[in-house]
């Protein structure tokens, strides 16, 4: 397990509904970067640009985590990091792409001097107060007197190892930020992880927020969507921050459309615990990850797959009982049971379940998609929404013991995937079934996940992951369903996934008039029930 160590032309109007909010002004973590002349190469598809690229993403990763809501243990940080230069250092051959040394530490001191905070991107570590194999990170100390910028040559390093091997390098800027400001590793079963000496997840506690408000370099802006409290706006709450204009989520300002125009409803075990009872509704923040227990889902009920209906407005689940599955309803903003649609008939053992709203408009083509587990292997079968009547429609072709635990239904491009840890994680279900249901892996991402739950959103065009990355921590991921890029992986307090669907955030608390060429247009314009492409 690898450680982190430290060693010491358009006008917008907004009328909001509680004009005299005052959000809280940010503390700007501003960093000047570095990035050693041996790791430029050009040839190999690794210019300046590449990792100019790298940098701006880890920074952005790094502020969800200080900035954001990642759950119940998280205290949500008006603090952001910010770029102020990117620029190399080092001499071809100097070995400083590698820090092995006390030499190697001070002559990267020599660089820092007296003057701001800088970030050094290096290939990998050796030595960080001593030599280490394990290091993907590692950061100096301040001293620690409560100051703003009280040590003005302080310097953090992070590694390219913690980008490609760990897909970590924002949690590990965040954290070597942490040990800037005075914050040292948690001890072994803290809850909030993002402190821990291994790659964990993004909480901080309260007198940790303190820390990295203390750390600061300068302060300007304001978190919109922070409530100057200590809490955070509800999410759909409109907001303004720098260029964005858009919805609050989870204690971040997002643009209408990107991951702040979703909710997800998980059916999940807070306990954190592998085998938790997934029997209590959370509702997570699309933007930042972050979730509420909204409570027990119902006294005998345990959902094993949730899927959500735009156009009609349901939230299906699967409840598990002794014999045949049952489908059954639940308040999309409760989580709480509603009804009964029936008994799955001669199908036990579902695991996961993906709404296709049909070709047309009407409610008679719609229907459920769901797997069923038989023996170590899965099965795919449609589900009447209507009724609870079931049509089989075959085996995965891909055999793998419990192979697949998510699926979701794109239903803009007309793909089923499942979500399981083998191979990149994600795959394209062929609903052409005729033996198997060929099952092909989308060979463009790499989100391998255990006890993995897959949901899709209309309203955003994407798909949301969550899981365990081998045990260490229960990730969050956001990937478009069409091009499968991969918006961010947050760590987020652990919990045990079980099902998960997309709805949208309720409507915002604000009224925004936009005029463009003498035209007022008001509201937030916002896709409903888009049902195929170009329709």
């Amino acid at each position: 397990m690898r450680t982190l160590v430290a060693w010491s032309a358009a006008c917008f109007f907004w009328v909001p509904l509680d004009a005299f909010a005052v959000a809280p002004t940010t503390n700007l973590h501003e960093l000047k970067w570095l990035v050693h002349v041996d790791m430029i190469d050009a040839g190999a598809g690794r210019d300046f640009a590449f990792y100019e690229a790298i940098i701006h993403q880890a920074v952005a990763d790094a502020t969800i985590l200080i900035e954001g809501d990642q759950g119940p243990a998280d205290s949500p940080c008006c603090d952001v990091i910010t770029v102020l230069s990117i620029d190399t250092f080092g001499t071809h051959g100097d070995g400083l792409d590698v820090p092995s040394s006390a030499a190697d530490q001070a002559a990267l001191d020599v660089i820092v001097g007296s003057s701001g905070s800088t970030a050094f991107l290096v290939d990998s570590l050796g030595y960080c107060g001593g030599p280490t194999s394990t290091a993907i990170g590692c950061a100096s100390v301040s001293s620690c007197t409560g100051d703003p910028d009280d040590d003005p040559g302080l310097k953090l390093i992070v590694t390219m190892e913690a980008h490609e091997v760990y897909d970590a390098l924002g949690k590990t800027l965040a954290h070597e930020r942490g040990h800037n400001s005075c914050l040292s590793h948690l001890a072994p079963g803290e809850p909030c992880l993002l402190m821990t000496s291994s790659v964990g997840g993004g909480c901080l506690t309260a007198s940790g927020c303190t820390a990295f408000d203390n750390g600061r370099n300068n302060s300007g802006g304001s978190c919109a969507c922070h409530d100057g409290s200590g809490g955070t706006e509800g999410d759909g709450s409109a907001c303004t921050e720098a260029a964005v204009t858009g919805l609050c989520s989870g204690g971040l300002c997002g643009e209408v459309g990107s991951d702040a125009s979703v909710q997800l409803m998980a059916a999940g075990g807070p306990e954190s615990a592998e085998d938790a009872a997934t029997d209590d509704a959370l509702l997570i923040s699309g933007l930042s990850g972050g979730w509420v227990n909204l409570g027990p889902i119902g006294s005998a009920t345990a959902p094993t797959g949730l899927a959500y209906a735009p156009l009609r407005g349901v939230l299906y689940a699967i409840n598990p009982l002794v014999g045949d599955d049952e489908l059954i309803t639940l308040d999309p903003s409760t989580g709480s049971p509603a009804g009964s649609v029936g008994t799955l008939t001669g199908k036990e053992n579902v695991i996961a379940l993906a709404f296709d709203p049909g070709e047309t408009e009407a409610e008679s083509d719609d229907r459920l998609l769901a797997l069923v587990r038989v023996g170590d292997f899965e099965d795919l079968f449609e589900i009447d929404p209507d009724d609870a009547l079931v049509n089989d429609l075959g085996p995965l072709s891909v055999r793998v013991t419990d192979g697949f635990q998510g699926l979701a239904y794109d239903s803009v491009n007309d793909k089923l995937y499942a979500s399981g840890f083998a191979n990149g994680g994600i795959y394209e279900i062929g609903l052409a079934c005729p033996t198997f249901c060929f099952a092909t892996p989308v060979s463009s991402v790499d989100v391998p996940r255990r006890a993995s739950s897959l949901a899709y959103s209309e309203e955003t065009g994407r798909l949301y992951l969550s899981g365990s990355e081998s045990g260490l921590r229960t990730l969050f991921d956001s990937i478009d369903a069409t091009t499968f890029e991969r918006f961010q992986t947050i760590g987020i307090d652990d919990y045990t996934p079980g099902g998960l669907a997309a709805i949208p955030v309720p409507e915002p608390h604000l009224l925004i008039l936009q005029m463009v060429g003498g035209l007022v247009v008001a509201g937030l314009a916002r896709r409903r029930g888009l049902r195929r492409m170009g329709e």
